[in-house]
C-alpha cells in the first residue's frame, strides 16, 4: 500500500505522558515534523521517522493478516509516549482512507491501535519504592546496578552477590605491573651512579614511598585476622626495588576472609585504590620541595632561569660585538692617518737626503 492513498502533508509527532485517555505534552522535547511525499510508501515513511527521531522512535512496516500495518515503538520511560497528527495539505481533510489525516492518532480517540503504555519501572529497594525511566537502573546505593526483566508484585526478589577471586587477581596482576613500571624508571633514572635524578629529593622519597608500599597499612580498620596490607594479597618487594605478586597467597586470603579482600578493592578513603591516589598526590604536590612535583617546580624555575641567563648573555655578547666593531673602524681609520703621515715624512726625510 502506498501512501499516495493517504495523500500529502506533514506528519507531526508529539511525546509526552499516555495515561489512560489522557496526554500530557513533555514541553521540553520538540515535536518531529515529517513532511509526506506522494512518491512515499509506508516503508519510506517508516525511514523517515526513524531517521527524523534519531532512536527516540522505532518504525518498521508489518505484514499481518490484515495486510501490511505500519508500526511505531517509543523507548522506556512514562515521558516517552507520543501521538500522530497527520496533517493533510488536501482542500478537504477528511480523517479516513484517502487523506493523511487517518494516521493521527490520539489516546482520548484510541480505536485499538494503541499496543502498550510507555511506563516508568516501578520497584522497591530495602522497602524504599524508587521509580526508574528505564528497564536497567544505574545509580543505586552501593553502585548496584538492576536490569529490570519483569513484575513479581508480592513476591520479592532476592539480590545476592559472589566474589570474583578471577577478577581480583587480574587487577592485583595489572597493579604489579604498573608498580614495576615505576619502579624501573626510578632503577635507572634516579640510580646513585650515573642517574639523571640520582641527587634529586622528589625521586628519593619516591623510593621510599615505594620500599614501605607493601607492609602500610591500608585498612586500619580491619579486625585481628583480616587483611590489612598489600603484602596480605600477595605483593612482595623484591630487593633490586621491584615487585613480585603471588596468586597463592591472595587465593588462600580470599579463601579464608573473602569479605575483608573485596573490602580492600571498595572505592572510599581506605584501601588499595584510595593508598595509590594518596601516593600519587603526595608525590605530584608541587608546594612540597621534598616531592617529585616540588622537583618538576624547581626544574621548571631553573630553566626559566637560565632562559633569562642566556637572554642576558646573548644581549651582552651583541652589545661587545657592536663596540668591538665600531673599535676596528676607529682603528683603521688611525692607521689610515698613520699611514699617511708616514708617507709625507719619508717624502722630507728624502728631500732633506737630496739636499745634503
Amino acid at each position: 500500500m502506498t501512501l499516495s492513498a493517504f495523500g500529502e502533508g506533514t506528519l507531526r509527532i508529539r511525546f509526552g505522558e499516555v495515561d489512560g485517555a489522557s496526554f500530557s505534552e513533555d514541553t521540553g522535547s520538540t515535536p518531529l515534523e515529517i513532511a509526506v511525499e506522494a512518491t512515499d510508501t509506508l516503508a519510506t515513511l517508516a525511514s523517515k521517522i526513524n531517521s527524523a527521531s534519531g532512536g527516540a522512535l522505532d518504525a518498521y512496516v508489518a505484514n499481518g493478516t490484515d495486510g501490511a500495518q505500519l508500526v511505531i515503538k517509543g523507548q522506556e520511560g512514562a515521558q516517552n509516549g507520543f501521538t500522530l497528527e497527520g496533517e493533510s495539505s488536501a482542500l478537504l481533510p477528511l480523517a479516513a482512507p484517502g487523506d493523511l489525516s487517518f494516521l493521527s492518532w490520539q489516546p482520548s480517540s484510541d480505536a485499538g491501535e494503541l499496543r502498550q503504555t510507555s511506563r516508568d519501572a516501578l520497584f522497591s529497594l530495602d522497602s524504599v519504592e524508587m521509580s526508574s525511566a528505564s528497564n536497567t537502573v544505574t545509580g543505586l546505593p552501593e553502585g548496584i546496578g538492576l536490569t529490570l526483566t519483569g513484575t513479581n508484585v508480592g513476591d520479592p526478589t532476592t539480590i545476592s552477590f559472589a566474589n570474583d577471586p578471577a577478577a581480583i587477581t587480574d587487577v592485583m596482576t595489572d597493579f604489579t605491573a604498573a608498580l614495576n613500571n615505576i619502579a624501573d624508571l626510578l632503577n635507572e633514572e634516579a640510580a646513585a651512579l650515573g642517574g639523571t635524578l640520582g641527587n634529586d629529593p622528589g625521586a628519593r622519597e619516591l623510593k621510599r614511598d615505594l620500599g614501605r608500599l607493601t607492609s602500610e597499612i591500608v585498612m586500619p580498620g580491619a579486625e585481628a585476622g583480616e587483611p590489612s596490607t598489600l603484602n596480605d594479597l600477595g605483593l612482595s618487594l623484591n630487593i633490586d626495588g621491584t615487585f613480585a605478586f603471588d596468586a597463592a597467597r591472595l587465593g588462600e586470603a580470599l579463601a579464608e576472609n573473602p569479605d575483608g579482600v573485596a573490602a580492600m578493592f571498595t572505592i572510599g578513603a581506605t584501601g588499595v585504590f584510595a593508598t595509590m591516589d594518596n601516593l600519587a598526590r603526595d608525590n605530584s604536590l608541587r608546594s612540597d620541595p621534598g616531592s617529585l612535583g616540588g622537583s618538576l617546580e624547581r626544574y621548571a624555575g631553573l630553566i626559566e632561569g637560565n632562559d633569562d641567563r642566556l637572554t642576558r648573555i646573548a644581549d651582552q655578547q651583541e652589545g661587545l660585538r657592536s663596540r668591538l666593531t665600531r673599535d676596528l673602524i676607529a682603528a683603521q681609520s688611525q692607521i689610515s692617518t698613520s699611514q699617511s703621515t708616514l708617507s709625507f715624512l719619508q717624502q722630507q726625510i728624502g728631500a732633506w737626503n737630496g739636499s745634503n
